[in-house]
């Protein structure tokens, strides 16, 4: 798995198909954000946040949304938050598309 994505990472990366985003705070890393770019979509694959901070700080909602801002500016068509329905997509907007396992 880890091999996979060093090498997928080291090829995508240069064509600007990988993003790897780091949200600070204060001069703290508090979050990364691992997704891939193809086609005019953002899709959001793996992230991580520092849970030690405060409730209400909120560093996975703010990661995404400065994520979906940078999208936008660029001229990106669609953020798309993948499979799994937790409430933080849901806050973000409450279309769906429908996933299709075959």
């Amino acid at each position: 798995f880890r091999r996979f994505h060093r090498a997928l990472i080291a090829r995508a990366f240069p064509r600007g198909e990988i993003e790897m985003l780091r949200l600070r705070a204060a001069g703290h890393t508090v979050g990364y954000l691992y997704n891939f770019r193809f086609g005019g979509t953002v899709h959001a694959y793996q992230s991580g946040f520092d849970d030690t901070g405060p409730k209400a700080a909120k560093p996975g909602l703010s990661a995404h949304r400065l994520a979906i801002e940078a999208a936008m500016a660029r001229g990106d068509a669609a953020y798309d938050f993948l499979a799994g329905g937790q409430r933080y997509k849901r806050s973000f907007t409450p279309l769906t598309r429908p996933l299709v396992w075959t």
